[in-house]
């Protein structure tokens, strides 16, 4: 275990700034992939699939502030989302002074909403991303490295008529959007060994996000349903990774500062993300031979966004914060016997106030959200596992109308507290050559 979360210190620091920036925290902890090759000019291939599907009821449906003549206020939402990435890896050191790894991923979604008068459905492949990596080896206690990550729209950024609706609460599913343009992302870095137990990685990162088009307004005399171009703005990166093991405890911590450029909507000035902070923390312990315990931490802080008002040729800063602070962590306990692991899994999400997703252009309500399962692996032989995953999602919206009905003491709102559960199955492997 302790090598495995080494290894994501490395991974962290080499990765597209606009993953880096963006990514949710993971349902799960990270796949145990391992990527060592010996000097030989050997080259190991990692095929890795998951098949996630989630289920969600809510007391009403997403985004709640739909405003259709059809849709009853008290209407409860319902959904799901069959989620398929899959991902390649090849990984080799053709001298002993180069490390060169190539990563592709892409896969399948199928997202639904059931919620009365807010029907929508969409299928789709996802958006493929290819990465490659070389890494120096030739320095002593010092290993710069270059990549380029590149983003290619295989999936679908344009949702029509009821098709919307299929975007869903990021907070419940894996995705909340389909597709977005080409990006181009390269990246350079060095991993510093500050002792024989603590490494540290910078690095800098730069992502061309290139246009895309979204679904429009609706004429409402022709109702016909337009178009609308959005040329999101480029993001810097810069990250700092440090790693260090102490006996069965090993710790790495993360932090990156995200700067974004102009985002134009139909050629015109829309609005510029503020700031982005990003800090991450992950332990694992081995107890025992048998048991060991993985946590992870997350906080994300994002600065007053700059928009476009009517009347005035520049953006402005905000009146008021449209972002908001996330808090999340995941703790996983492994009990392994022979080729079987298994355990609890439990995780919690903090969103402190309702905030505007400026990637998924969505509007996200404040929450509090639990959840409790457990996870299982079986290693068939060296070569190939399979691991299967049960979770439960209890989440609870802060901010509405209801509840600042309540805090003021006038009674009860028109809308109500708005409560959602969700169940996530997921069922996988992971293979190497």
């Amino acid at each position: 275990m302790n090598a495995i979360i080494l290894g994501l210190v490395f991974g962290l620091a080499a990765a597209s700034p606009a993953l880096a920036a963006d990514a949710a925290m993971p349902t799960k902890a990270p796949a145990k992939t391992a990527t060592t090759t010996s000097s030989d000019g050997i080259w190991q291939f990692t095929y890795n699939e998951d098949t996630r599907y989630f289920s969600w009821t809510s007391t009403r449906g997403y985004p709640n502030t739909v405003t259709i003549p059809v849709l009853p206020v008290r209407a409860p939402g319902s959904g799901s989302q069959l989620y398929v990435p899959v991902g390649m890896q090849l990984v080799g050191r053709p001298n002993d002074n180069y490390k060169v790894e190539f990563l592709s991923r892409s896969g399948y979604v199928s997202s639904r909403q059931s919620t009365p008068g807010a029907n929508g459905d969409v299928s789709t492949t996802t958006d493929t991303s290819v990465t490659g990596k070389v890494t120096y080896l030739g320095l002593d206690g010092a290993h710069p490295f270059v990549s380029l990550a590149v983003n290619a729209p295989t999936g679908k950024s344009a949702l029509y008529g009821n098709a919307a609706f299929a975007r869903l609460d990021s907070d419940l599913v894996d995705l909340a959007t389909f597709g977005e343009g080409w990006n181009l992302g390269p990246t350079a870095g060095v991993t510093l060994a500050l002792a024989d137990n603590a490494v540290m990685s910078l690095g800098l990162g730069y992502t061309n996000r290139g246009p895309y088009n979204r679904e429009g307004a609706i004429d409402p005399v022709t109702l016909f349903q337009g178009t609308t171009h959005i040329d999101p703005g480029d993001q810097i990166t810069p990250n700092v990774t440090l790693g260090a093991r102490n006996g069965s405890l090993v710790v790495q911590g993360s932090l990156s500062y995200v700067m974004e450029t102009v985002t134009r909507l139909d050629g015109a000035d829309f609005y510029r993300s503020g700031p982005r902070y990003i800090a991450a923390l992950a332990a694992a312990y081995d107890w025992t031979e048998s048991f060991s315990s993985t946590f992870t931490g997350q906080f994300a802080h994002s600065g007053r966004n700059k928009v476009a008002m009517l009347g005035v040729s520049e953006l402005v800063t905000e009146a008021f914060d449209s972002n908001s602070n996330i808090y999340k962590a995941i703790l996983d306990l492994t009990y392994k016997q022979g080729n079987l692991s298994i355990g609890p899994t439990g995780s919690f999400l903090f969103r402190d106030h309702n905030a505007w997703s400026s990637t998924a252009f969505q509007f996200l309500p404040a929450k509090t959200r639990w959840s409790a399962g457990g996870a299982a692996g079986y290693a068939v032989s060296k070569e190939i596992t399979v691991n299967a995953r049960v979770e439960r999602f209890w989440a609870h919206e802060n901010d509405n109308p209801q509840k600042m009905a309540e805090d003021l003491k006038i009674g009860n709102s028109a809308v109500p507290a708005i409560s959602s559960n969700a169940w996530l199955f997921t069922l996988g492997g992971l293979a190497r050559f």
